[in-house]
């Protein structure tokens, strides 16, 4: 039942249960423990995590964390998704026992944690091979990000190599986009556009890793191409994919063309409950010299941040509207936002 809670999300129905095994005089074995360690990762509650973790220490003589691979990699996986490193670290040095699981929390949590880890998560992925370990997709998926995060194409184009070696991509669209991933954010759009027109499943996110790519490196038209080829092949844009557009649109100046985004945002009900798109469009606008739709669509978001206030203000700044800038400024701040 717990199982059942945690894969579906509801970690804190999951808890309420142990509460229960608890009162009725039940000990939780190391299933329940795996289970519980997972709802702590995906809430974060480091706390909840380092309890459970004291509840394994005491209790060594029934599951040794050490010998249960099981119970040892759901700490692994705890502590990286708490961003304790650190301690997830230890913990797997302190396993007797290695498999591919174990190994996979730990790249994984590694190369989620920005380009300064993730020269430890290749160096994860060595030893791996060195072991006579076969890595298996989600290694890969994670040591494709790694590549991505610190722009290292080699190795990149090593672990492709490796993937058509093992026949894994044909089936695979999670490893697809990550391949297109890596190479759009190691600015090899070239063979990014080859990797993805060769994908025999592509889905929306497939489509927005290359037109993040597009935005990110410059190449806006090819990203608002973009929109249209998804419409041909009848794959719906989601609020991901705006942002990218949204992003293009304000870089190039094309006000049309973002004002036909925004109205498909408008249509979709996608603006409802989500500022950072409603942020982009206002970013847009304004730097497309829209200063009128920009302050009118900031004025409609149902939720100001700081971002949201930088944005416009950052767009008066621009145009030199000095006056107009320092008057949000004193708005903003006493609508209690801290300035950044």
């Amino acid at each position: 039942l717990i199982s059942g809670y945690v894969k579906n999300g509801h970690n804190i129905a999951a808890f309420d249960r142990f509460r229960r095994i608890l009162h009725e005089g039940c000990l939780p074995n190391s299933v329940t423990l795996s289970c519980l360690l997972r709802a702590c990762g995906h809430m974060m509650q480091l706390e909840k995590g380092k309890e459970l973790h004291t509840e394994v220490i005491s209790r060594q003589h029934e599951m040794l964390s050490e010998r249960d691979v099981v119970l040892g990699t759901s700490l692994v996986d705890m502590y990286c998704r708490c961003g304790e490193l650190g301690h997830a670290q230890r913990v797997f040095d302190q396993l007797l026992y290695h498999d591919v699981a174990s190994w996979n929390a730990l790249i994984s949590g590694y190369s989620s944690h920005g380009a300064k880890h993730a020269e430890k998560a290749l160096d994860c992925f060595r030893q791996v091979q060195c072991q006579g370990l076969t890595p298996d997709t989600i290694t890969f998926v994670c040591i494709l990000k790694a590549c991505g995060s610190i722009g290292a194409f080699g190795k990149g184009r090593e672990i492709h190599s490796e993937i058509l070696r093992q026949g894994l991509l044909g089936r695979n669209a999670i490893l697809g986009n990550a391949l297109v991933d890596m190479y759009a954010k190691c600015g090899k759009l070239v063979e990014a556009e080859q990797v993805f027109d060769e994908l025999p499943l592509r889905n929306v996110v497939s489509w927005n890793v290359l037109v993040s790519g597009y935005s990110q490196h410059g190449h806006d038209e090819k990203a608002l191409d973009c929109i249209e080829r998804m419409q041909c092949e009848g794959v719906p844009p989601e609020s991901v994919t705006f942002l990218s557009i949204s992003k293009a649109c304000g870089n190039i100046g094309a006000v049309e063309k973002g004002s036909e985004i925004h109205a498909k945002i408008l249509r979709e009900g996608l603006l409802h409950n989500n500022n950072m798109l409603g942020t982009a469009l206002v970013d847009m606008y304004a730097k497309c010299g829209a200063l009128a739709k920009a302050q009118n669509l900031f004025e409609e978001l149902p939720f100001r941040n700081v971002v949201s206030w930088t944005t416009l203000i950052a767009g008066y700044g621009r145009i030199g509207e000095h006056t107009t800038v320092f008057g949000l400024f004193k708005q903003m701040t006493r609508e209690g936002i801290e300035p950044n």
